[in-house]
């Protein structure tokens, strides 16, 4: 464990394809982070390649942000 803090969830709401490069996709995800004593929540969104190395599919080149406090339709996409 890390600075006390201890990854227990991860949720993904988004997973699409990029219409440019079929090897990157763009995501949204959370964590549930065990802090301590207190669960804190994290919001992520960006794009991150998927990569073959050595026979195995690996992701590479993340550009992830942090989201602080995301409204309410961050969580929804349009189908």
């Amino acid at each position: 464990m890390k600075n006390g803090r201890k990854v227990i969830k991860i949720i993904i709401y988004v997973v699409e394809e990029d219409e440019e490069d079929e090897n990157t996709v763009f995501v949204k995800f959370s964590s549930a982070d065990l802090v301590d004593e207190d669960i804190v929540y994290h919001f992520f969104e960006g794009t991150v390649k998927v990569v073959e190395i050595n026979g195995h599919l690996k992701l590479n080149d993340a550009e992830i942000k942090e989201i602080k406090d995301p409204e309410w339709d961050w969580f929804y996409t349009e189908e």
